[in-house]
């Protein structure tokens, strides 16, 4: 029986699509840089810019956590934005499981997202208020055309809740019942 205070036996995961066996890095970022542009005080001031990341590169290996840790402004979230594509790096390339993601267009980028998901550093802050834990799961299969049936939803949403550690009755809670 699992209790909130157990953590979830995640082993049976599904394993990710690895289309590139002979890779051992599932993400690899090389050389990523952002510059955003400064608000001009005046009209006809100069346009300047602030550097938010200057020449990052790494590797994650397959099968591997990572954590990204670093002081108040130090580039973490502008990192995440750019590694999901939420926002484009001035320079550098990020792939995926050998794909350049910074290449991909619209509809190639969405079917890639099916894969990888930004955890935001307060996960209850970046909930809806007002939407239950069910619409909250299923606003992304939507989007994603992962859908489960209309009669087997409750059920798959409940093994995923399961999965994490929470119970298949918290899908019509609203999340500040959850403890932070």
């Amino acid at each position: 029986m699992m209790t909130r205070d157990t953590k979830p036996d995640l082993s049976q995961t599904e394993e990710p699509v690895v289309d590139n066996p002979n890779d051992p890095y599932l993400v690899d970022i090389s050389h990523v840089s952002r510059l955003f542009d400064k608000p001009r005080e005046t009209l006809f001031s100069r346009k300047e810019t602030v550097t938010a990341l200057h020449d990052i590169s790494f590797r994650i290996p397959r099968r591997s956590i990572v954590g990204l840790v670093g002081e108040t402004g130090s580039g973490k979230t502008t990192l995440g934005r750019i590694v999901m594509r939420l926002i484009d790096p001035t320079s550098g390339t990020v792939s995926y499981n050998g794909e350049d993601l910074t290449a991909l267009r619209k509809e190639p980028l969405r079917l890639m997202r099916k894969h990888f998901q930004m955890v935001f550093q307060d996960p209850y802050s970046s909930l809806d208020p007002r939407m239950t834990v069910r619409k909250i799961l299923l606003e992304p299969l939507a989007a994603h055309d992962m859908l489960p049936p209309i009669n087997g939803q409750s059920q798959a949403l409940g093994e995923l809740l399961t999965r994490v550690g929470l119970r298949p009755s918290d899908l019509d809670r609203l999340p500040k019942g959850f403890p932070e």
